[in-house]
């Protein structure tokens, strides 16, 4: 599934992560393998200890980058893409057991 700035962005259980330079360095305990983010995915990384959309993950990065909408959007979904391939993150399409709205 790609992501879509729809998507809920959330870490996965099976993910560990520790500042060092000011940078993040994560690890996914299923695979056992490591990675050192760029600064934008560091960025990110921080911004979604708390679920966010991708949306609001491109809107987060906009008011930090000098960077027009559309590339910083299809940047954030590749960028996330990514990050879900590599099992560091989750993007849901549905609101199911978030809280989200209901009546």
């Amino acid at each position: 599934m790609n992501a879509t700035l729809e998507s809920l962005v959330v870490r996965c259980e099976d993910t560990l992560c520790d500042e060092v330079d000011d940078e993040i360095v994560a690890m996914n305990l299923d695979n056992g393998a490591f990675y050192g983010l760029s600064p934008v995915a560091t960025d990110i990384m921080k911004y979604i200890e708390l679920p966010r959309r991708a949306r609001e993950i491109r809107d987060h990065l906009l008011s930090r980058y000098q960077v027009d909408t559309k590339t910083c959007e299809t940047q954030v979904l590749s960028l996330l893409d990514q990050l879900v391939a590599e099992g560091l993150i989750e993007c849901r399409d549905d609101d199911a057991g978030s809280g989200g709205d209901s009546l």
